[in-house]
Parts: structure tokens; sequence; C-alpha cells
């Protein structure tokens, strides 16, 4: 996903390189969304009760496609409030980044819960 959107980032400002379009959609549309999308599913269930798989999976699902859903009509806003030259704007660029901090910090978090978790549960047992 990240090679995806640098690559879609990088075309901006070479003026749209076929090559470099394509990569960036195959990325973010093939590889990127198989892995995040995977492991997002997998995420979203770990830790329920086996009989209730089926509604934390579609709640899942149904969190991801409105997120997106939302977000994209906010992009649309932002860039017809603050219009640019080029497709993507500074301002769009900055909540993109913003998006992406936010992720890692809340990817980062969970992670350390995890393993204190983990640590936990060795010291119990």
């Amino acid at each position: 996903m990240l090679i995806g959107a640098l690559s879609l980032l990088i075309s901006v400002y070479l003026g749209h390189p076929l090559l470099l379009v394509l990569l960036g959609a195959a990325c973010i549309s093939g590889v990127g969304m198989t892995f995040c999308f995977t492991a997002l599913s997998v995420l979203g269930i770990q830790d329920v009760e086996p009989s209730s798989y089926g509604v934390a999976s579609s709640l899942s699902s149904t969190s991801y496609f409105l997120g997106a859903g939302i977000g994209l009509s906010f992009m649309t806003l932002m860039s017809q409030v603050f219009p640019s030259e080029w497709a993507v704007g500074n301002l769009s660029l900055l909540i993109l980044i913003v998006y992406a901090i936010a992720a890692l910090g809340m990817l980062f978090y969970f992670i350390v819960k995890n393993l204190k978790m983990k640590q936990a549960e060795i010291a119990v047992s």
C-alpha cells in the first residue's frame, strides 16, 4: 500500500507517466488490498468467541467500507473547498499524512498492548 501511494504521489509531480500510475494502482488495488484487508479481517475476529465470528466479521467489513466512503466524501469536499491545479493538493496530502500517522500510532499501541498481555500471561502461568 505504501509503495503504491508513493508511486502515485511521485507520478503527480512527474506528469503522470503511465507506467508509474499503473504500478501505483496495481500495488494498492491488487497486492496491498489483499494483504491489508485479510489482516484486518483476521484482527477483527482474533479475540472474539467462536459463536460470534460472523457478527465480528460483518462488523469489521462494515466499518472498513463505511470509513472508506466517509473518507472519500471528506477528501472530495476538501478538494472542492480548497481547489488545486493538481489532482492532489497540499491540504489533501496533509490530511492523508495525518491519517497515516494516526494509523501507525494505533498500530504501535495495539502491538505494545498485545506484548504486555502476553508477558502477563507468561508471568501468571
